[in-house]
């Protein structure tokens, strides 16, 4: 929790200067502390997505979605490294800096479809 304020300055600098987020109001450090809390020591993106795919496993779901606002060349990457694959992309979908921005969709199972078993 030492690091809340650091945290929340890298957080803000992209609430700020991209488009990363939606978000457009900085985080305080009074309005993040819970959340803190709950993912303290949760690590990168790959493990996030790792534990909520894992968590998803024993509901009975047949695809996983995301959204990445472009340019955004790393969450890209990351996305189609865990199996999701691109599904579109919606233009102009979220304002930000007075301009809008483009995000990609993209879809991944949760388990081998009919198809790949054969």
């Amino acid at each position: 929790m030492e690091d809340l304020e650091d945290v929340l300055d890298i957080c803000n600098h992209y609430v700020l200067s991209s488009v990363a987020t939606f978000d457009t109001v900085p985080f305080r450090p009074e309005d993040r502390r819970t959340w803190m809390q709950e993912h303290l020591g949760d690590g990168t993106g790959r493990r996030l997505y790792n534990e909520l795919l894992a968590s998803l496993l024993p509901y009975d779901l047949e695809m996983a979605f995301a959204g990445v606002t472009l340019p955004n060349t790393q969450s890209v990457k990351l996305h189609q490294s865990l199996g999701f694959g691109h599904v579109g992309t919606f233009g102009r979908v979220g304002r930000k800096f007075g301009k809008y921005w483009d995000v990609v969709w993209f879809e991944r199972p949760f388990r081998p479809s009919f198809s790949e078993w054969a």
